[in-house]
């Protein structure tokens, strides 16, 4: 009988340090899952950014290719249908990135979370 006695106590000791075990690592892994998701929500926008910023770029070229002149401002590539609205917007904040048509040139510029990327983002304005 005493066998049998120590099997269970055993068994509910294993089942009880499991429990803690899990417990413990739902606690731990939901602060790192939260921190994470945070991280890796801000690399999503990133990307998105990322590619709006090659999108913009190319839709730039084509429309001096056609007009032989850079577009006023990102609205009107998204009026003639260069590119989506989506396109011209920051995911996160949906402000418009921020464009500047100059006499030979243009500045683009995306903020990304830790830096700035674009086109002549020296005269970018803080964010």
């Amino acid at each position: 009988m005493r066998t049998g006695f120590y099997k269970n106590t055993v068994f509910i000791e294993a089942a009880i340090i499991a429990v803690f075990l899990i417990i413990m690592f739902n606690i731990s892994s939901e602060t790192v899952y939260n921190q994470d998701s945070d991280k890796i929500r801000q690399l999503e926008y990133d990307l998105v950014r990322i590619e709006d910023t090659a999108n913009i770029a190319l839709a730039i070229r084509e429309y001096l290719d056609e007009h032989n002149a850079l577009p006023e401002s990102l609205g009107v590539l998204e009026t003639e249908k260069y590119l989506f609205a989506q396109n011209i917007r920051d995911p996160e904040n949906n402000l418009p990135y921020f464009y500047k048509k100059r006499a030979a040139d243009f500045v683009l510029c995306v903020y990304l979370s830790n830096k700035v990327k674009g086109v002549n983002t020296e005269d970018c304005p803080e964010k």
